[in-house]
Parts: C-alpha cells; sequence; structure tokens
C-alpha cells in the first residue's frame, strides 16, 4: 500500500482576473512590470487577453456586451477590478470531479472549477494531456505591445506567495478547508505578537502543497498561500491593511500576489520579509489615511 500523501495540487498555473477592460488592464501590466502579451481568447460576451514573464501567466477577462451570463460585470461593479481565480497545475485527473474534456486542434486537458474557501474566490485545476497551443483551447496567439516591446526587460521569476484575506477567527476553518479539497497542508504560522506596526496587526497562516521542499530556492512547483486576518488589539478593531482590504473587497478574497525575483529576495519566506512587507504596505496606507489611530501597545 501507497502511503505517500496525494499531491493534487503541482505547481500554480496562472492567475485570473476580473476587469472593467482587458485591453487596459494587461497594457497597465506590461508596462509597468515587464510582462509580454502572448495570447487573447474572445467571445461574443467577453474578452480574455493573457500575458507572462518568465514562469508567470496573469489572465485578465472582462465583459463586451450588455448580456453577461458569468456576472463579470456584476463582480467587478461591487469589487472593482480583483483577482478570481488562482489556477494551480495538477498531473492526476482521475482525482478531479467533476471535470471538463477541452480540446481544439492544439490537443487537449481536463480542467475542474470548484469554489474557493470563501467570497468568490475559485480555483481552477488544470492537467495537461497533450495540448500544445500557445496557452488555453480557444486562445490565439497575440503579439505584445509594440510600445512595451521596447522598454527594458524586467525579469520575476515565478509566482512566490498568493495572500487571501479573512474575516477574524475564520483561519482555522479555512486552513481546514485547504487541507481537506486540495490536500495542502500548513508548515507555518505567525500571530500579532510578531506581524504588527503601531497601527494594526496581523494572524496569519502558511500552507504549501505536499512533496515540494520551501527552501529550494525559485522552487516553480511550490505552491504558497498565506491566509491572513485582522485582529483586535485590546478589543479595539483599527483599519489596517487586511481590514481595509476586506472592507473595499466586501468579502474575503486575494489582497496581493507575491513575484519571486533573483535581486530582491535573497532569503527564504521568513518572518522578518513578511513583516518587512506588512510594515511596507501599512506605511503606504498611512499617506492615504488621516484616521489611523496609534497602537501604543507592549
Amino acid at each position: 500500500m501507497n502511503n505517500q500523501p496525494i499531491n493534487l495540487v503541482e505547481h500554480f498555473h496562472h492567475i485570473k482576473f476580473y476587469v472593467s477592460n482587458a485591453l487596459q488592464a494587461s497594457f497597465w501590466y506590461c508596462f509597468h512590470f515587464g510582462f509580454e502579451r502572448f495570447a487573447k481568447r474572445q467571445s461574443e460576451k467577453s474578452s480574455e487577453i493573457a500575458i507572462r514573464n518568465g514562469k508567470i501567466i496573469l489572465v485578465f477577462k472582462s465583459v463586451i456586451c450588455p448580456k453577461d451570463p458569468e456576472s463579470i460585470g456584476a463582480e467587478v461593479a461591487i469589487h472593482g477590478d480583483f483577482v478570481k481565480d488562482i489556477c494551480l497545475s495538477n498531473n492526476n485527473y482521475q482525482i478531479l470531479h467533476p471535470k471538463t474534456f477541452c480540446n481544439d486542434s492544439n490537443g487537449s486537458l481536463w480542467i475542474a472549477r470548484i469554489a474557493g474557501s470563501g467570497g468568490s474566490i475559485v480555483h481552477t485545476l488544470i492537467q495537461n494531456i497533450d495540448y500544445n497551443g500557445p496557452f488555453l483551447p480557444g486562445f490565439k496567439f497575440l503579439q505584445n505591445f509594440d510600445f512595451c516591446s521596447k522598454l527594458s526587460p524586467i525579469k520575476f521569476d515565478g509566482i512566490d506567495h498568493v495572500v487571501e484575506a479573512h474575516p477574524e477567527d475564520f483561519l482555522e476553518k479555512v486552513v481546514g478547508w485547504y487541507e481537506e479539497i486540495l490536500k495542502m497542508r500548513r508548515f507555518w504560522s505567525i500571530d500579532d505578537k510578531i506581524i504588527k506596526t503601531e497601527f494594526s496587526a496581523l494572524r496569519a497562516i502558511l500552507i504549501k502543497n505536499e512533496n515540494v521542499e520551501v527552501e529550494e530556492e525559485n522552487n516553480n512547483n511550490l505552491v504558497q498561500i498565506a491566509l491572513v486576518s485582522p485582529v483586535n488589539i485590546n478589543g479595539i478593531k483599527r483599519r489596517g491593511q487586511v481590514k481595509e482590504f476586506l472592507d473595499f473587497h466586501g468579502q474575503p478574497g486575494i489582497q496581493h500576489i507575491a513575484f519571486q525575483t533573483d535581486n530582491i529576495i535573497k532569503q527564504g519566506f521568513g518572518a522578518g520579509n513578511f513583516k518587512a512587507l506588512f510594515a511596507a504596505v501599512e506605511m503606504e496606507q498611512k499617506q492615504r489615511e488621516a484616521n489611523l489611530v496609534k497602537f501604543e501597545g507592549k
């Protein structure tokens, strides 16, 4: 009998955004972050543009007519442009259920789309059978923006992690969902005694896919998801970055995506790096808001 854990999640496949304008959003990422536009899928009702930088692929989807069967426009009206789907590669289609067989002249693959751990988060699991097209069935090759192709390159190695924000006291339930449904596991956690600024604090639990070592540098088979929630300080709710995101987004969602780059991240993903990122975002928030209450914590 094989007691090896099931590795349902192999690596990040791509990240899908719902946006008001796929052309505009994709250009912004190409201009500012060195991505390259390479594929497009167009229907009568929606448009999808795929861009890439190294092993990172982002897809932007927007509605293009009043008929909106996927409710893309309705969701964007509530949340603004946002991450809808964390798409993951899988190497065992037999354990995907329910699943859909997708193909075109370039080959075929299996796809399973499941509701995520909260809010409107979705995970799509993809197993490539023999597909060798530009991206996914239905996508056609699309040349990069001429202007962006002339810019100096910006190199990213892959997705380091994504951060999922949830209300306070929900993290253990969310961890249980990932352990049961996607066979991921907890490998690190921190609390408000470590991750705090003068304005707010958070709790974080990190989960990853099985059978992949975190310590391996630039490991593109590693899927790390940080689950974060705001923390009351002395019984008082302060509007730190996680609470601000939940207020604006209206429900749990993807707060940010971190990219690997070999000239910034020199060491592993630890509490020091996490706290530095947390403090940097809090400073940006401080510049926007005058109502942050200083935390005189011990």
